[in-house]
């Protein structure tokens, strides 16, 4: 079986958000996809980590202004 098909099996079965990173990588080997994948997908990772907390700050930001306009 080519390398570039194997590559690409594996390619189709990661994150939508991966798939084009790691394709267009253009992987000499399978194991250098998939270490460029787990790196993606940490990096990934902290920038949903950080998003979701920024969206936790922002609420409770919001509801601290609510509660202050209700009790004054």
């Amino acid at each position: 079986m080519p390398v570039a098909y194997v590559i690409l099996k594996f390619v189709q079965g990661l994150l939508p958000q991966l798939m084009i990173m790691i394709y267009a990588s253009n992987s000499a080997d399978l194991q250098t996809a998939i270490n460029t994948a787990k790196r993606l997908e940490g990096g990934l990772s902290l920038v949903i980590q950080h998003q979701n907390a920024y969206s936790l700050e922002e609420k409770v930001a919001q509801l601290s202004k609510q509660l202050l306009a209700m009790q004054g």
